[in-house]
């Protein structure tokens, strides 16, 4: 049977499927990064990605690298985009200083395989991965790239809290959610909507089910960033102790925040990681040799913390310094 279901195929009287997987960047934990900003699989998520293979000795690559640099200024300011590249060459430490002498503005990876979008053998090659993780085109950079602007047009706006929940009837509700006003009476209305039998109401039910989510992965994620990086950990949670205003677990993340705040020198480093985020911000929108200077004199500061009497302290100035 099987032999005749072969034939078949091949003959053209049964199309061909191949099975479609669905790119969900697991590989990125365990990849080494070796420029940009520090991006996870769950930053990737409700977001067209431009994914590109290449490699320091390829000159085509490094003619393309230019390219990349415009769509990411152009793109990734909707937050629905951004360019991802993976260094598949030997070398890393020569493709780093490429990317900080042509002021990339977007992740490099070395070695990292999207086992949905493989690379397709030779490099240059790039595959654009649209916001449901769906691979929708792939080759030449210089032949797809005009492509990425409708993708981008066609992804919902990116709600971290929503979880990549497409919202078409409760959008104001979604635009608070990302305006970073307290939860609370935002997911109460929905709670009530979600009690309707209708389509708004199973939109609302969905919306209630991921900021849920959300909330738990986000506490969970506090606690645990609270015992390995207590500066980052008072920086972020103030803001997220706002956004859980009147909420169950409001009291208890007040009680972290107020802990922390006893350590001097997690409060001193939490001001120059602060700095550290805003220069680095900076120079992805608009690199320039003045901002990298003062980039490299705020990272000074915070390696003088590696001879923290605290020793957390010392381990996350170290952690701080190598993801900069």
């Amino acid at each position: 049977m099987k032999k005749i279901l072969v034939a078949l195929i091949f003959a053209g009287l049964i199309p061909f499927v191949f099975a479609e997987e669905t790119a969900t960047f697991a590989n990125l934990k365990n990849a080494d990064q070796i420029f940009g900003k520090k991006i996870t699989a769950e930053d990737l998520k409700g977001k067209v990605v431009f994914l590109e293979y290449w490699g320091i000795n390829c000159p085509p690559c490094r003619d393309s690298f230019p390219h990349l640099v415009d769509l990411q200024k152009q793109y990734a300011k909707t937050g629905k985009f951004t360019v991802l590249a993976s260094h598949v060459q030997s070398d890393p430490d020569a493709a780093k200083k490429f990317c900080e002498d042509n002021k990339v503005n977007f992740p490099v990876f070395q070695q990292f395989r999207e086992d949905a979008a493989p690379s397709g053998g030779g490099i240059p090659f790039a595959v654009i991965i649209d916001h449901t993780g769906k691979v929708v085109a792939k080759g030449h950079p210089m032949e797809i790239k005009e492509q990425v602007r409708d993708f981008v047009k066609k992804a919902p706006e990116n709600i971290p809290i929503l979880g990549g929940v497409a919202v078409k009837l409760w959008k104001t509700h979604a635009q608070n959610l990302s305006s970073g006003k307290p939860i609370a009476p935002i997911l109460n209305q929905l709670k009530q909507g979600a009690q309707k039998d209708d389509e708004k109401g199973q939109e609302a039910k969905s919306m209630v089910e991921a900021i849920e989510k959300y909330l738990e992965a986000t506490d969970t994620k506090f606690v645990k960033m609270a015992e390995t990086q207590p500066a980052e950990t008072l920086l972020d949670l103030q803001d997220h102790v706002k956004l859980i205003a009147g909420m169950e677990s409001e009291q208890k993340f007040k009680d972290l925040l107020t802990k922390l705040k006893t350590d001097p020198s997690a409060v001193k480093l939490g001001i120059l990681l602060a700095e550290l985020r805003k220069v680095q911000e900076k120079i992805e929108k608009k690199p320039s040799k003045a901002l990298t200077r003062q980039l490299e004199e705020i990272k000074k500061k915070v390696a003088a913390f590696e001879k923290c009497e605290s020793k957390l302290v010392a381990e996350e100035a170290k952690a701080i310094i190598e993801r900069f």
